[in-house]
């Protein structure tokens, strides 16, 4: 009897070429649009460390590409279904508990945002088990990696639609960006993405509406004009009476030329 010797590199239990090249462009791009600042707690409890496991979860992807290239075989597909379920159970729950407790306005796009991680987290886990013969588990990967590849493609497309609505409500006047509310700041290109660019932020009460997503100011030549950011219309809306709200509007940026 002829006993057939087994190969390290059966493309049965490896990745495809392809499906390398998907997760690393995927894991890219995932980290680019979903990741966030991380602001160091004050203590540490079980809700800092579910707080750094959320920062963390746009890595995962480039994390799984990593370990994936190291590991002389495969996750077992038991280890790796496990997983899979695991993160998608739990990053579901996380996503219900956060759009339940955003502020009004907020609550679809973060449903998407946590959905998109999900999916991102969930495919790449499930990408460390083997790949079956004729792609039957290829497609849960790719299917959850392109779905939140779009979203965070979506979101760093937002970067310069932001700064053309801007230049068009200035038209030539000096203006800036600024977030309303106090958890966030607008620094740079990175914090216009369109996962960054909505408050977080509520009033007294968790159905409180005191922040607006995105502050433009524009110091034209009969004063001082609002505008705030839309992220469903991606547009700025003028704001016709800045006085009249709670959380003050004036002093939180200096406009200037771009």
């Amino acid at each position: 009897m002829r006993i057939k010797p087994v190969r390290l590199l059966d493309p049965v239990l490896l990745l495809s070429d392809r499906l390398k090249a998907l997760l690393l462009a995927s894991a890219v791009l995932i980290l680019a649009g979903f990741l966030q600042p991380l602001y160091g707690p004050d203590r540490f409890d079980v809700i800092s460390v579910i707080v750094f496991a959320v920062w963390l979860a746009p890595a995962v992807p480039l994390i799984c590409f990593s370990l994936r290239a190291m590991m002389t075989s495969p996750l077992s597909q038991v280890w790796a279904l496990i997983l899979t379920v695991a993160a998608l159970c739990i990053g579901l729950c996380l996503t219900l508990l956060g759009s339940a407790f955003a502020p009004p306005g907020s609550a679809l796009i973060s449903a998407v945002q946590g959905c998109g991680l999900t999916l991102a987290v969930s495919a790449s886990l499930l990408s460390l088990a083997p790949e079956a013969p004729g792609g039957r588990r290829t497609w849960p990967v790719v299917s959850g990696l392109v779905l939140a590849s779009l979203l965070a493609l979506w979101s760093l497309l937002c970067v310069p639609v932001v700064l053309i609505q801007a230049e068009r409500a200035a038209a030539g006047a000096p203006y800036c960006i600024t977030q309303h509310g106090p958890s966030r700041r607008v620094e740079g290109f990175w914090d216009l993405r369109g996962f960054s660019l909505y408050t977080r932020d509520s009033g007294y009460k968790d159905n409180s509406g005191w922040y607006f997503h995105g502050l433009l100011m524009v110091e034209g030549a009969e004063g001082r004009s609002y505008f705030n950011w839309s992220p469903r219309n991606m547009r700025f809306d003028r704001i016709p009476h800045p006085e009249r709200f709670i959380a003050p509007l004036r002093n939180l940026c200096r406009p200037e030329l771009a």
